[in-house]
């Protein structure tokens, strides 16, 4: 006899928190029915599944072994439900989808809220993680989507490709450039605010300006700074130079405290688009989801949401 998905689900949910009595409280269930659960769980599979120690347990080795699958038959039939209630035109469940680029953040939420207004039983789930993290979670089905450049990440997912992001090389306001350009040699001599090494902006820096003999490796590095808005403030003070997305930009830009500086002969841009595994069972509010991120209509809103002073332009290759 399988056992029964709410075994599992109290299971899953007692080797997340350790405590019986914070599976109780979470799945509002008495400590009795959890202990029961539990115990008809080890019965049926004869083995036993915690170690008591006091007010806590702690998974035994088979289930650790269990756990993984356990999660997979209870994500399996929350797919199966909501599929079989899509049948009657009821679409819900969770959506995550998860982001790399705060610069987006505004463009998917005011998406996600479009999506949410179709289908209002849909909950959903926009965590920020890096480029990396976010290609492990999809590939592991762990997020149904995920907004990221796409340079030197697609693998193992798929990507379709929404717009390009344009970078641009930002100054404080009263930095003591003689001109309104420069040449790819000259930034060398300059300071710099950096993203990590790890980021496509980094990415995209590096191989437009391999062509002039430029290597960021040799850049007047003041500080290195991981977040977006950081990094913005961070000109604003007058530490250095940075290479940002102009979606990062555009509220210092129009404040007035920075501005930016033309590179002579570089036009610097990232591919920004939806991630997703094509390998896992897709769930009917993901289908639906990639439904609507397709739609014509979709694809307008983006369009008019990313014109900015028309230096965004919508890929060719989205549909």
């Amino acid at each position: 006899k399988e056992p029964e998905v709410l075994s599992l689900q109290v299971f899953c949910e007692a080797a997340r928190s350790r405590s019986f009595t914070a599976t109780a409280h979470k799945l509002n269930m008495t400590q009795p029915a959890v202990s029961m659960q539990i115990k008809t769980l080890e019965d049926q599979l004869q083995i036993k599944l915690f170690e008591r120690n006091g007010r806590s347990v702690q998974l035994t080795k088979a289930g650790q072994a269990l756990l993984p699958r356990a999660t997979q038959i209870i994500d399996l039939s929350i797919q199966t439900e909501e599929f079989m209630r899509s049948a009657n035109e009821e679409v819900l469940g969770d959506l995550v989808i998860g982001c790399s680029l705060p610069s987006t953040h505004d463009i998917l939420i005011h998406l996600a809220a479009r999506f949410q207004r179709l289908y209002p039983l849909v909950r959903i789930h926009v965590p920020t993680v890096s480029n990396e993290e976010l290609v492990d979670k999809i590939a592991s089905g762990q997020f149904d989507f995920g907004v990221m450049n796409i340079i030197n990440y697609c693998d193992p997912v798929e990507c379709m490709s929404l717009f390009q992001d344009r970078i641009v090389l930002v100054a404080p306001a009263a930095y003591p450039f003689g001109h309104e350009s420069v040449e790819p040699s000259d930034l060398l001599t300059h300071p710099f605010v950096c993203q990590g090494k790890n980021s496509a902006c980094h990415y995209a820096v590096r191989d437009a300006l391999t062509p002039y003999d430029v290597d960021i490796a040799q850049f007047n590095v003041r500080m290195e700074i991981h977040n977006h808005m950081a990094i913005i403030a961070a000109v604003e003070r007058g530490v250095g130079l940075s290479f940002v997305s102009l979606l990062d930009a555009q509220a210092a830009l129009q404040r007035g405290t920075i501005r930016i500086v033309e590179i002579e002969g570089v036009n610097l841009s990232t591919d920004v688009g939806l991630a997703y595994s094509s390998t896992h069972i897709t769930s009917v509010t993901g289908i639906k989801f990639k439904e609507f991120i397709t739609h014509v209509r979709t694809h307008q809103e983006i369009k008019r949401l990313i014109q900015v002073n028309n230096f965004y332009e919508v890929s060719k290759s989205y549909a």
